[in-house]
């Protein structure tokens, strides 16, 4: 497990199998996570070429094209077609039950989690044809009304926060799909006989702007 600082970081690291995104104040950093901008790109190259990437809430902003606060409008990651604007009074909040849907890269359809959520920011910007979503709302507010799990190839972000006790196939899931995307994508030219076969997983986390990702 590697750590990532987002405001600093000039690029994710190399030999990364997957990228995890969680939670936290993205507008408290809105200008150093936006004047970073080779990371940005970066996340946005390695989610285009299909790793797989698992962000909530905060990292739902991050990954979305902008953030828009009283403050200003920060330029994101642009991984997926929306932008979130910041409002005064939570936006969801409270206890979340979904069932999964065919498109989410992680868990198998009809699978039914359970979270919670607290944002005050809310999706904007975004066209409804552009939009996968990964997950069927069964209670909550999440992205729009009755559904979140935005979902583009291996990129998955919502505002759901799960516990992986609560919910135990969803870390397995992650790291098969890291070792997967290590065997079929990254591997794809050989590499030296020393390299470790664990996959390799990252972290962006957005409070204390670090980034968590797993690779060698």
């Amino acid at each position: 497990m590697l750590a990532i600082d987002a405001q600093s970081a000039p690029a994710l690291p190399e030999r990364l199998d997957g990228l995890y995104i969680g939670g936290g104040f993205p507008e408290e950093r809105a200008r150093a996570l936006a004047d970073n901008a080779t990371l940005r790109k970066s996340v946005l190259t390695a989610a285009e070429n299909g790793l797989p990437i698992y962000a909530e809430c905060g990292g739902l902003m991050y990954l979305g094209n902008r953030l828009i606060t009283q403050k200003g409008i920060y330029p994101m990651a642009g991984v997926f077609p929306f932008s979130t604007i910041l409002e005064i009074s939570p936006q969801g909040h409270g206890y979340v039950e979904a069932r999964v849907t065919a498109a989410h890269p992680f868990l198998p359809a009809g699978r039914r989690i359970r979270g919670h959520e607290f944002h005050y920011s809310r999706p904007v910007e975004w066209k409804d044809d552009e939009i996968v979503f990964g997950l069927s709302l069964l209670r909550g507010t999440g992205f729009a009304p009755g559904r979140d799990g935005v979902v583009r190839g291996n990129a998955f972000a919502t505002y759901v926060h799960i516990h992986a006790l609560g919910e135990p196939l969803w870390a397995r899931s992650f790291v098969d799909a890291c070792r997967t995307y290590r065997q079929h994508c990254r591997l794809a030219t050989p590499e030296p006989a020393t390299v470790a076969t664990t996959p390799v997983t990252a972290c962006i986390g957005l409070e204390k702007q670090s980034l968590f990702g797993l690779g060698k």
